[in-house]
């Protein structure tokens, strides 16, 4: 029978008429081979200008009108640049929503508080408007579509670190919803939207719709589902920041966990969660280069030597904080309750127990955060906060290959770059490296290199050396007594 595959687009990939028209292209071609159901993001931008509008209405200022008039004739314009004017019908949606947007923001004005069931309602506005659009660019390429709300078939509640989703609930509702469409027609379902189980809309967070996507793929056991975005899948490095950083043909998905993670702004760090049970292989792929390089994130990669690509997270907030002399008994457990509280935004938490310091590294963004919750659970002691970058060397089993940040180190401390803190062993497929912000750009180049990251013959040419180690011991060692390490490493450089 036919393959089922779940075709999900980024903002950017639907960011104007021309993006638009490319996407409907792949998906017409994606349709003529196997069943395929496309899940969308808002326009580029879009979002973050509601969250802009909400904070204008909350300061009383008048100029969020114009704002909302300025979405609905981006979209309304976008919209006449597909010809052949059958849009009467899409055209009433835009402005039907826009509208509702309008009434929202007038009932925030007035009562001077935004809940978040009337911002979920709000944001999750981009996407109904933006399958629209994709819709009828669908039916201009001759696809049957029909635009599916994520609300009527993705069920979700409120956690403590934003929504969770349901999926026993949702996989009845996408059974349900889905199984009503006659086949021929093409499902275009807003991302990033869902429903709670008292029936209010509600959103799944920043990178939402590539949750969408992978929780769809699970509930109706697709045999693929595509990420499309502007970039050739998962590079080796940050491209603007190593010129030699080349696309991964095959991640695993703890690979792709700790690359997003650590800042390569791909994938959604949770959305591969909505898999793990299954092998749903998923791809990342260029909606402006469809013929280009791509990504393939599987469970199991079938690679396990050295180090795959190293990521970058800029502009940390770095804390040392160290315990007081003399503090009381209960120092400690006011500490752990308050990582406790905010250790979904930290990336990394480590102590000296001997000096008692602890160090955390947070994004800067969530800096103040951290210092607030410290200060509310009464965690007194001598800080120092200071911003630099955090480098991650990312790879299945980094961490047992010493030789892997052996070399790095070597290869920086030949540069002359300092390493201001490392950090292992809470995964072993990631050691971070905390960097100064103006050295980050240096060592990423410096590790990349000495990693031998930017050359395709790598994984051949490793194993051959690692044959060649395996060989040599056991001539060394084949008289009585074996070598105690089954495996060669292969030598630092």
């Amino acid at each position: 029978g036919l393959e089922m595959r779940v075709l999900k687009f980024g903002g950017t990939s639907v960011g104007s008429a021309e993006s638009i028209k490319q996407v409907a292209a792949i998906v017409a071609r994606a349709v003529s081979e196997d069943r395929s159901v496309v899940v969308v993001s808002a326009l580029a931008g879009v979002t973050n200008r509601l969250v802009v509008l909400i904070d204008r209405v909350l300061a009383g200022d008048e100029g969020w009108r114009s704002g909302l008039e300025d979405i609905r004739s981006r979209h309304q314009r976008e919209l006449a640049l597909f010809g052949n004017g059958s849009h009467a019908k899409a055209s009433r949606v835009i402005d039907c929503r826009i509208d509702e947007l309008g009434r929202l923001f007038t009932g925030v004005g007035l009562i001077g508080e935004c809940p978040q069931a009337t911002r979920d309602r709000i944001l999750a506005a981009g996407e109904r408007l933006s399958a629209q659009l994709v819709a009828v660019a669908l039916k201009a390429f001759g696809v049957r579509s029909e635009v599916v709300d994520g609300s009527e078939l993705i069920e979700a509640e409120r956690g403590l670190h934003g929504a969770e989703v349901l999926a026993d609930a949702t996989a009845g509702r996408v059974a349900e919803r889905l199984s009503a469409l006659d086949p021929e027609t093409v499902p275009v379902i807003t991302g990033f939207v869902a429903v709670d189980p008292a029936g209010r809309t509600i959103t799944l967070g920043r990178g939402g719709s590539d949750l969408s996507a992978t929780v769809l793929g699970a509930a109706l056991s697709c045999d693929q589902v595509e990420i499309w975005t502007d970039v050739n899948g998962v590079m080796s490095a940050p491209p603007r920041m190593v010129r030699a950083a080349r696309t991964l043909a095959v991640l695993s998905v703890a690979e792709a966990e700790q690359m997003a993670y650590f800042g390569a702004k791909v994938l959604h760090p949770t959305c591969l969660a909505a898999l793990a049970e299954r092998d749903i292989p998923v791809m990342i792929r260029n909606t402006h280069q469809p013929g280009g390089s791509f990504t393939v994130v599987r469970q199991d990669a079938g690679h396990t030597q050295g180090a795959r690509a190293v990521a970058a997270v800029e502009n940390v907030a770095v804390f040392e904080l160290k315990r007081p002399h003399g503090s009381d008994e209960g120092w400690g457990d006011r500490l752990e309750r308050a990582l406790a509280a905010i250790q979904h935004q930290l990336l990394v938490v480590s102590r000296a127990s001997a000096e008692g310091t602890w160090t955390f590294v947070a994004p800067a963004s969530a800096g103040d955060t951290v210092v607030d919750r410290l200060a509310a659970h009464r965690v007194d002691g001598a800080m120092v906060r200071r911003r630099d970058s955090l480098l991650a060397l990312v790879g299945s089993s980094v961490l047992a290959q010493p030789w892997v940040i052996g070399r790095a180190l070597e290869a920086l401390g030949s540069r002359k770059i300092t390493v201001l803190g490392l950090f292992a062993g809470s995964t072993p497929c990631a050691i971070s490296l905390l960097v100064s912000n103006d050295e980050l750009e240096a060592a990423l180049e410096t590790v990349h290199e000495a990693l031998m990251l930017g050359s395709r013959v790598k994984v051949d040419s490793v194993r051959q050396e690692e044959r060649n180690g395996k060989e040599k011991i056991e001539r060394q060692y084949s008289r009585g007594h074996r070598q105690r390490r089954s495996e060669a490493h292969p030598p630092a450089a």
